[in-house]
């Protein structure tokens, strides 16, 4: 977006639209905050709507505004994040304002990793690393001494 070559540290994340041949897309906006969510708004905002948005990042409060969320209109977030992860990421407030929004959301934490497949004339096909694995959590090998 204009002004984004003047941008440092999360704000100089490369915003990503990927679009199928049948026009769904998946955003993937990196750790933008709200300052590059109003300019991309400003400038683009018909670019961002999505099926699939990886959440701005992950889900902190400084990103996922109430303008950017309307906008994308997605269908599925995805928050990336680590289990028990010392941010307390996707903050509350912000996974609120998804599911007001009637989007449904999942987090990396719980379901291990999401594979999401387009396929033309299909419904998106998620796959949740949790749902394929027997177990929660892989045994760990346990070393003998």
């Amino acid at each position: 977006s204009p002004g984004a070559e003047n941008e440092t540290g999360n704000n100089a994340s490369c915003v990503l639209r990927v679009t199928s041949d049948d026009s769904r897309s998946i955003l993937m906006p990196g750790d933008i905050e709200r300052v590059v969510e109003r300019r991309l708004l400003q400038h683009n905002p018909e670019k961002l709507a999505a099926n699939v948005l990886l959440a701005p990042h992950h889900g902190s409060l400084t990103s996922s505004s109430p303008a950017f969320v309307s906008a994308v209109n997605a269908e599925l977030v995805i928050f990336s994040t680590g289990y028990l992860n010392r941010f307390g990421f996707p903050k509350a407030e912000v996974s609120q304002r998804y599911r007001a929004a009637a989007t449904a959301r999942l987090n990396t934490a719980e379901e291990g990793s999401i594979q999401i497949r387009i396929e033309a004339g299909r419904p998106l096909a998620i796959s949740r690393y949790r749902q394929l694995q027997r177990f929660g959590v892989l045994p760990r090998k346990i070393s003998t001494l």
